[in-house]
């Protein structure tokens, strides 16, 4: 039975597989030769990630598990991000034909934290988080959860403040702007 669709026959193709321009074989080889660490997998945000493939990111956040860990999703500094592999297999398997060549899909570049609410504090804007690189626990500052809800385990954005006095977690809204 011959594919209906090309997506379906190139999600299908292994990276190796494919072919590559004549002068990309020879920079390859050349930099497996020199002994350099591989490239880690391509890691990319929630936000976009949540946005190409319209769904939430409670998705995500389920998807997560330790033993997954560098094949669906990895970490760049304290930032997670789900992989490429997880993303076209997400798409296949659920029928989405995601827009893969534009702007819409946006690295993770390692400057945010990523971290899973599991405590509140009698300080409405001071809550109790879990780094989700590290499993490590520390506070961050939020808007006051009673006006803006950040509900029990969910998985949320912050910047890390180096203040000499008080470093700090604090929430910020551009990389949260995907849905739970």
């Amino acid at each position: 039975m011959k594919e209906k669709t090309t997506f379906k026959r190139l999600l299908r193709t292994p990276q190796s597989e494919k072919k590559d321009a004549p002068g990309d074989n020879a920079q390859s080889a050349a930099a497996d030769s020199s002994g350099e660490p591989k490239k880690q997998p391509e890691i990319y945000t929630d936000a976009s990630v949540c946005k190409m493939l319209r769904i939430r990111r409670r998705v995500l956040a389920e998807a997560r598990k330790e033993a997954t860990r560098g094949v669906d999703w990895d970490a760049i500094g304290e930032e997670v991000g789900m992989t490429r592999a997880w993303i076209y297999g997400y798409a296949l398997e659920h029928g989405i034909v995601p827009d893969f060549f534009g702007e819409q899909l946006k690295p993770c570049t390692g400057r945010y934290v990523s971290v899973r609410l599991i405590g509140t504090t009698p300080n409405k804007c001071l809550v109790q988080v879990e780094i989700e690189a590290t499993k490590k626990r520390e506070f961050a500052r939020t808007r006051n959860i009673m006006e803006y809800p950040i509900h029990y385990k969910e998985v949320f954005t912050a910047v890390r403040i180096d203040m000499q006095a008080d470093p700090h977690l604090e929430w910020i809204a551009a990389p949260n702007d995907a849905k739970y």
